[in-house]
């Protein structure tokens, strides 16, 4: 019934607490006249008839009540199948077309005309008249749950799923074994439709994403690319035009060098020339000189009327002092010399320009323009 979907709502609010009778009193009536989604008739017909303590859903004493651990099993898992539900009704609102949409529609419209038609209708009047009883049966169960001294424990033991008749129930009792097939069949419909309605959500968003992805990775891949070909392209076009700018300047370089070679060329031969040149001229003057040499020692050859001559206006001393090494013809002249007298050259015209010393008591002479002893006359 609706009270006990009502009192797991108030009870599952606070979990770890006991909730005292009065309030739980005060939360229920509050939810049943608001029209709160936690008492809704589709989800009470889920419930049924079973009695929250009975079952082990709920437990009591003095101090309050408080939810099991599968009391608020059972109410999360009402929670879930609510939303889903909802969800689900939602999405069926949507335009959409073809037989799918009809026959999810003609689902949810059966699901809805069995939860109507097996719920319990309850009218205000009903539910003023049983809200009171079904309290005091609660503040009736705490008293005797109190005097019990040997009471393990709060919270019962875990019941079997087959839920028992509630308290204070208006409803028949060979009734609950039709509700719970009815919630048995209501969840094997359900679970193939929340099934079918999780592939087509997955179906619908998951290409999308995957397409999404797939475009960002491709547009990113295509953005690289281009980036690389344009810098590619670029530095293709710079390598180009650097090379064609050596290729000229090599050009240049070569048209430079033709004319830098002819003129090496010709200066190394004008300097092997010139050197040929000096080579030969030094050669010729050597060879003049000794020819004049030559021709010079020949030419003082003197006759013994030339030597007796030359003695006679000449006369040497003989050596006072120790004498020195022996004056030869042809040894290098030292010393200061005197120039022939000119009535003896007047009788000897080839020594004109000659000159003479003496040494050891020898006369010496040398002709003209010569650094060397040509003559020596002895007494």
């Amino acid at each position: 019934m609706r009270f006990n979907l009502a009192i797991l709502s108030v009870l599952a609010a606070r979990p770890e607490q006991r909730i005292p009778l009065d309030e739980v009193s005060r939360e229920v009536k509050r939810m049943i006249a608001a029209g709160d989604a936690a008492t809704k008739l589709k989800r009470s017909s889920e419930l049924g008839d079973a009695d929250v303590f009975q079952s082990g859903w709920a437990s009591i004493n003095e101090t309050g009540l408080q939810i099991t651990e599968s009391g608020l099993a059972l109410w999360h898992s009402l929670e879930a199948s609510r939303v889903e539900q909802e969800r689900i009704e939602q999405e069926l609102d949507e335009p959409e077309t073809g037989e799918p949409q009809a026959e999810q529609l003609e689902i949810v419209a059966a699901d809805r005309r069995d939860a109507n038609g097996n719920a319990a209708v309850e009218q205000p009047g009903d539910i003023a008249r049983q809200l009171p009883r079904l309290m005091e049966e609660l503040a009736g169960r705490a008293t005797s749950n109190a005097s019990r001294p040997t009471a393990p424990s709060d919270l019962p033991a875990p019941a079997s799923m087959v839920p028992e008749p509630a308290f204070g129930s208006i409803h028949r009792i060979d009734r609950n074994d039709s509700r719970l097939s009815q919630l048995a069949a209501w969840l094997g419909a359900s679970m193939p439709r929340l099934g079918r309605a999780r592939k087509r959500r997955s179906a619908v968003e998951g290409p999308d994403r995957r397409t999404q992805s797939r475009g960002g990775m491709t547009g990113l891949a295509v953005a690289c690319l281009s980036l690389i070909s344009v810098v590619a392209c670029v530095a293709a076009a710079i390598a180009l035009g650097q090379i064609s700018s050596l290729k000229s300047d090599n050009a240049a370089l070569r048209r430079e060098l033709v004319p830098l070679r002819d003129r090496l060329a010709r200066l190394e031969q004008d300097a092997a020339k010139r050197e040929a040149a000096e080579q030969d001229a030094a050669q010729d003057k050597a060879e003049a000189e000794k020819r004049a040499a030559i021709s010079e020692q020949a030419a003082l050859n003197l006759s013994r009327e030339e030597a007796q001559l030359i003695k006679e206006y000449i006369k040497a001393a003989p050596s006072a002092g120790a004498s020195g090494p022996p004056v030869n013809v042809g040894d290098p002249v030292t010393g200061a010399m005197i120039p022939l007298p000119s009535p003896l050259t007047d009788k000897i015209p080839r020594l004109v320009g000659a000159r003479f010393a003496i040494r050891n008591g020898a006369i010496i002479i040398s002709t003209r323009s010569s650094r060397r002893v040509d003559a020596v006359l002895t007494n």
